[in-house]
């Protein structure tokens, strides 16, 4: 609930910046196949539309969370 609000409040925009959409998810399935692996689920990445940039926190999306 406070990131949300930070973010809503822009104070915490220093963090976010531009980023092509369709390398970050590719380094966040290759981030994340292995725990995929792990636990026996097949992760495969298929894009068919992509947005050039997307602005994010880069930082809090190549977390892994499994």
């Amino acid at each position: 609930m406070l990131r949300i609000s930070d973010i809503e409040a822009m104070r915490r925009c220093a963090g976010f910046g531009d980023v092509a959409l369709d390398k970050l998810c590719a380094e966040v399935a290759d981030l994340y196949q292995p725990l995929a692996a792990e636990k026996h689920i097949d992760l495969t990445l298929q894009l068919e539309r992509v947005v050039s940039m997307v602005k994010v926190a880069r930082k809090e999306i190549v977390r892994p969370y499994i």
